[in-house]
């Protein structure tokens, strides 16, 4: 089976990547070193996803959308708790208000969507 990274090690894509255990005698020297294989499908390149996709990544290159709205606005609602909790609190009031701007572009966003879904 192919996927989109490629079959770097034959038909049957899988790799020897697994953990070590190192044997050792009672003077401290190696004897053996063992290997527990485990079936892994890696890409042929680590720098392949990276290149593939740089343009999301720059500056305002992902598209304002409702559900990028939403993550942006759980990223910051995860940051507003942990203020909270270690009591930084004019730090908790800034982003209360930057929150409330994206709750809003958010709504707005969300509705011109299905407006635009619905034609």
């Amino acid at each position: 089976m192919r996927d989109h990274c490629g079959d770097p090690l034959g038909s049957s894509g899988l790799a020897a990547i697994g953990t070590t255990t190192g044997v050792s005698s009672s003077d401290g020297q190696s004897i053996a070193l063992l290997m527990r294989w485990s079936g892994v499908r890696v890409p042929p390149d680590p720098l392949y996803f990276i290149s593939m996709s740089h343009s999301k990544y720059s500056f305002g290159g992902r598209p304002v959308k409702s559900t990028n709205l939403l993550l942006l606005i759980s990223e910051m609602e995860g940051t507003y708790q942990n203020l909270k909790y270690m009591g930084f609190e004019d730090d908790m009031n800034t982003l209360d208000e930057m929150k409330k701007r994206y709750y809003k572009l958010y709504f707005r966003t969300k509705k011109n969507e299905a407006i635009q879904n619905s034609n």
